[in-house]
């Protein structure tokens, strides 16, 4: 229904009605919870112990240089 059909009816109601459709409205809201996205630093913080040392074999090749040491 587009809003502005939505709000005409709304305001057909009577007052008491009106009351309802807001209490239901904040039922539905607290029933289900708009969720916050997730950051991605959270979703990794999350994991536990990843990307450490002991999840990755390390192989020195010695005919390339290891640009990280």
């Amino acid at each position: 229904m587009l809003p502005t059909i939505t709000m005409q009816h709304f305001d057909s109601l009577p007052p008491m009605a009106q009351e309802q459709v807001i209490a239901f409205i904040e039922f539905l809201k607290n029933r289900y919870p708009a969720k916050a996205p997730n950051k991605f630093i959270d979703v990794l913080t999350a994991m536990p112990n990843v990307g450490q040392d002991s999840d990755f074999s390390r192989v020195q090749d010695e005919s390339t240089q290891d640009v990280f040491t």
